[in-house]
């Protein structure tokens, strides 16, 4: 069962970009069902930046994957839900580099959004029209997977990654956050399995 009690006892960082890390997240056994979900798959949505297959929330193999594995359906329900993400913004409000209105957010915020054109349009061309809502992937990296620094989205307030398996650092892999404008490579961390 996903509960908040997952979310007690991070590791704070707050330079270059405030940053949350959950060592453990889940258990052994939780990892070892989302992984066999995920890296037994021969369906996926698409093939990005040259090795990552990705499956994309909305999608039929999305649906099929949440049917498949109970715990990634947990886990999916847990991400979604109000109090998670008011958990999130309240610990990112006040060191984020940019105003947050939380209360509209807050208020905005859904658990069934059907990202489709209609919706983007709304959200992209009337002011008042912006809803907070979870989207959420599944991706399996093939050896020699790399992608090139980035942000994402503009619209994303909070991202987060969960790792399945150990990476040798020897194999490379490494999750690093940037501030271009400042100081290249101030965060580094090597993925573990189990860590959100």
């Amino acid at each position: 069962m996903f509960d908040l009690d997952r979310l007690k006892s991070p590791n704070v960082f707050d330079d270059p970009f405030p940053i949350l890390c959950f060592d453990n997240f889940l258990s052994q056994e939780e990892n070892d069902k989302i992984y066999k979900s995920i890296i037994g798959r021969d369906e996926f949505d698409e093939l990005k930046w040259s090795g990552r297959r990705q499956i994309r929330k909305g999608s039929k193999n999305y649906e099929n994957l949440l049917k498949q594995e109970q715990t990634i359906t947990d886990l999916y329900l847990f991400f979604n839900k109000k109090k998670v993400f008011e958990f999130f913004l309240s610990k990112f409000k006040n060191k984020s580099k940019f105003y947050l209105d939380d209360t509209k957010i807050i208020n905005n915020f859904k658990t069934e959004y059907k990202n489709n054109f209609f919706e983007r349009f709304k959200n992209k061309f009337f002011k008042d029209y912006k809803v907070s809502y979870l989207e959420m992937d599944f991706s399996k990296a093939s050896k020699g997977y790399f992608r090139e620094p980035h942000h994402d989205k503009n619209s994303r307030l909070i991202s987060f990654l969960i790792y399945f398996n150990d990476l040798d650092p020897s194999d490379g892999g490494a999750l690093e956050i940037f501030d271009y404008k400042k100081k290249p490579d101030v965060f580094l961390t090597q993925p573990k399995i189990n860590d959100l």
